[in-house]
């Protein structure tokens, strides 16, 4: 199998099923979607805005306190529109950042536990422009990314070898889409595989729930929930079996 082919189908983007003019969706501790509250640490209230064409997303913790704001002009491909705000429980406000179609665009700022400027970025186009941060009693410290996406703990070409051990994937075989969650933890949950062919998406389940570990991915920092997806090709000789 030509791996070099296959990695170009790698495309980490957040997916979900938002449709309806107003959705709300539970949340666990971890930060992977649950059905109801009984389970859940927060939830997110999915609504159309009145003003613009994006997806408006606001996230409270259970005691209905706010944790967040963002706006989408694609919520299924997680292209951020618009400003994203983050709180800390509490009322704190931990960032905020600027978004243009999907790219960084304008202001990041953070902020410690402590109220303490964190980060101060600028960009344009998704590009850094300059940007300083600082320890939590404003000392300026070695600058690092906003955000590092979490990614196979060995590596995208060693977890496409670990997944053709359980499941025979080729460059031209049966497209199978996987959505799926990393937590905090690095663990992958909420997995669900979609195909035309019923028996390649269980197929590919199946092998998450044998692969689950990740690196955790990072925001500001701290280990943070991503929602990815992932696009393989699966040998149509399952479907003999």
């Amino acid at each position: 199998m030509r791996f070099s082919k296959l990695l170009a189908s790698l495309i980490f983007i957040g997916v979900s099923q938002i449709g309806s003019a107003q959705d709300t969706i539970f949340y666990a501790p971890e930060g992977f979607p649950v059905f109801t509250w009984f389970d859940a640490e927060t939830y997110s209230v999915y609504e159309k805005s009145d003003t613009a064409d994006v997806l408006v997303e606001t996230s409270y913790f259970l005691d209905r306190n706010l944790k967040g704001v963002c706006t989408y002009s694609d919520y299924e491909k997680n292209i951020k529109h618009g400003k994203c705000s983050e709180y800390r429980e509490g009322g704190k406000i931990w960032y905020s950042a600027e978004y243009k179609e999907g790219m960084r665009h304008g202001s990041i700022i953070s902020f410690h536990d402590n109220g303490q400027m964190k980060r101060q970025d600028f960009y344009r186009n998704d590009t850094l422009i300059s940007g300083w941060n600082y320890d939590e009693y404003g000392k300026r410290m070695k600058s690092y990314p906003f955000e590092v996406r979490p990614e196979p703990r060995k590596g995208q070409m060693a977890f496409l070898e670990e997944i053709n051990k359980i499941v025979k994937l080729t460059d031209d075989g049966i497209r199978v889409d996987v959505k799926f969650w990393v937590t905090r933890d690095g663990n992958l949950r909420s997995v669900e595989a979609e195909s035309e062919e019923l028996a390649a998406a269980a197929a590919i389940e199946k092998a998450f729930l044998e692969l689950r570990s990740w690196k955790s991915g990072l925001r500001d920092g701290e280990k943070a929930v991503f929602r990815e997806f992932l696009t393989v090709h699966v040998d149509p000789i399952i479907l003999e079996d």
